[in-house]
């Protein structure tokens, strides 16, 4: 029916073999794949093979075990709420691309969803083709977000930690553990934690499972901090926060979001001031993340 264009088999048989085994972002594709040729129906979605763009989705990430909600308007607002969002530059197979039919940044305006299948093509189930279809990403002016929809899997240190900023953390780091210049005042002083430049609003995640020790809006020397306690006398302090998410006495997972990076507090920029201690000495944080 045209769905591959004018493929031959073993060309279609060469693009499965060319996805990276294992990856959840190339599995998506797989999966959305198996289902092309599939009717679309927003009535009879999840009925027999019926399935409408959003299903599709629901559907192909319940398989790889990331929940999502059932319309594309609740999938995109879950994906912002979480910190899963990406930049155009930056789609991968598996990705999710939203359209909205006014691209006004309301999200229920947002109409349409695909995954994308990796070198300008996407995945999607289609209302004007009447079922689920391999094609060109279309409509870039109507194309309103850009989603990894699961945070890659964490790699976890020898002492159970995983970087609060994700995995490229080493090149986010802007001060150092110890002795510097201090960025204010020019003069040599001690340093307690390191420094990790990211952007206003990037979600910071609890490095390990734990309690919330304390939350502290105020005029510190960390602006809006907090600290988990992971228990065995393991302590780590989030801070220069612009905003906290979590309450004192709350448990958190590893990998939640308990923060967003700002620059509150005595800061020259948007970073995280990270610290570990240990029976209330600080210790270098790069011996302790993986």
């Amino acid at each position: 029916s045209g769905l591959w264009e004018d493929w031959a088999p073993d060309q279609i048989d060469g693009f499965y073999s060319d996805l990276p085994v294992g990856e959840r972002g190339a599995e998506a594709v797989r999966l959305g794949l198996s289902r092309l040729g599939d009717p679309y129906s927003q009535e009879l979605r999840g009925q027999g093979s019926y399935t409408d763009c959003s299903y599709l989705v629901q559907w192909v990430y319940k398989k790889l075990g990331v929940n999502l909600p059932g319309t594309a308007a609740a999938q995109g607002k879950y994906c912002v709420d979480n910190g899963l969002t990406i930049p155009k530059s930056g789609l991968a197979p598996g990705d999710l691309v939203f359209w909205s039919h006014k691209p006004n940044g309301r999200f229920m305006n947002i109409t349409h969803v695909g995954i994308y299948a990796g070198d300008g093509k996407v995945v999607d189930a289609s209302s004007s083709r009447g079922e689920v279809v391999y094609r060109d990403l279309f409509d870039s002016g109507k194309q309103v977000l850009y989603t990894r929809p699961y945070a890659d899997a964490p790699e976890t240190s020898s002492s159970g930690l995983i970087s609060p900023l994700g995995k490229s953390w080493r090149s986010m780091v802007t001060s150092e553990f110890g002795g510097r210049t201090d960025p204010l005042t020019g003069e040599w002083a001690g340093h307690s934690g390191i420094d990790l430049g990211a952007s206003k609003g990037t979600s910071i995640r609890a490095a390990k499972a734990g309690t919330v020790k304390t939350v502290v809006y105020g005029s510190t020397g960390y602006g809006y901090y907090l600290t988990i306690d992971h228990g065995g006398g393991l302590v780590t302090l989030y801070g220069h926060c612009s905003g906290i998410l979590v309450r004192e006495g709350q448990t958190v997972k590893a990998g939640e979001t308990v923060a967003k990076v700002g620059s509150t507090g005595r800061s020259t920029g948007n970073h995280l001031h990270f610290e570990v201690r240990v029976n209330g000495v600080k210790q270098n944080p790069r011996n302790y993340l993986p």
